[in-house]
């Protein structure tokens, strides 16, 4: 007999400035402004390991916890919490790309800094040619003392990950560059609420399967990545594209050296012009569903 997911509201603190690897343009590297579910589905994976697997050795602990952590747990992309409000992205008509009230250029003057930095050489310690760059980032708080945290929701099922491990893996973690010099700092703002049938401006459809579905509203945002590919010949879809990759572990290689799939995706804030159903990846792909 299957069984069934529980879904719980995420909140957290941002401790520190935050850089999301997103892309360059020209010396500057860019933020993302919300943290990827496969971002947090790499913390759980790596945190849980010695829990999930204590009598196995790396690599094998990890692979056994991955298993484990995709059976059982689905998270949304953390979005920013604006002075505690909600403020998701949303595409919307005439305004363009939203967060919350804020349209996207007056999130980036809100909390969007960067910082410039360089390489030495280390005979002469002296800039390299051509090092110089500038790193985006999110501050912690933003123009009018205004705080930035995050917010998502989680999926839990089974009994091989009890929630009160969850949280504490979730208290105090870090995410994105630069870590070692104490950027990425986030900490559980208070203990997750369990829900109803929320998750992710949708409401769970299938509370059983290995999959959970989620139904979308028509003309609502839709918080996540969608897989593009499905949407062929389907109600249309309004937002922008983007494809999606990454870096997994390679079992003779090691960590991150198998590219994983490029896809084709609708960005996070896209909206739908009907209802549609959509099936929750582990690493945070949404699939449209029938």
């Amino acid at each position: 007999m299957s069984v069934a997911w529980t879904s719980y509201r995420l909140e957290f603190r941002a401790e520190s400035q935050i850089h999301i690897g997103y892309h360059g343009l020209g010396t500057i590297q860019r933020t993302r402004y919300y943290i990827p579910a496969r971002t947090i589905w790499g913390v759980l994976i790596s945190q849980l390991a010695p829990s999930l697997a204590a009598a196995m050795s790396p690599p094998s602990m990890y692979h056994e916890a991955r298993k484990v952590v995709e059976s059982s747990v689905r998270v949304t992309h953390l979005f920013p919490l604006i002075g505690g409000v909600e403020s998701p992205p949303n595409l919307e008509p005439g305004r363009g790309l939203c967060y919350g009230k804020n349209t996207e250029a007056e999130f980036e003057s809100l909390f969007v800094r960067a910082q410039t930095s360089t390489a030495l050489t280390p005979e002469s310690l002296t800039a390299e040619p051509d090092s110089l760059h500038e790193t985006e980032f999110l501050a912690p708080c933003g123009r009018g003392g205004q705080k930035l945290g995050f917010y998502g929701d989680l999926l839990l099922r089974g009994s091989q990950i009890v929630p009160a491990l969850l949280w504490a893996v979730l208290a105090r973690f870090s995410v994105g560059s630069d870590r070692r010099y104490g950027w990425g700092r986030l900490a559980l703002a208070g203990t997750p609420q369990q829900q109803h049938d929320s998750f992710a401006n949708g409401t769970v459809q299938e509370w059983d399967g290995e999959h959970p579905t989620v139904k979308c509203a028509g003309d609502s945002p839709v918080l996540a990545h969608v897989d593009a590919d499905a949407t062929l010949g389907l109600p249309a879809f309004e937002g922008d594209l983007e494809v999606i990759g990454g870096r997994d572990w390679d079992e003779r290689r090691g960590s991150g050296q198998s590219v994983a799939q490029n896809r084709l995706c609708w960005a996070p804030g896209t909206r739908v012009t009907a209802e549609c159903r959509f099936a929750v990846g582990p690493q945070g792909i949404w699939r449209v569903s029938s």
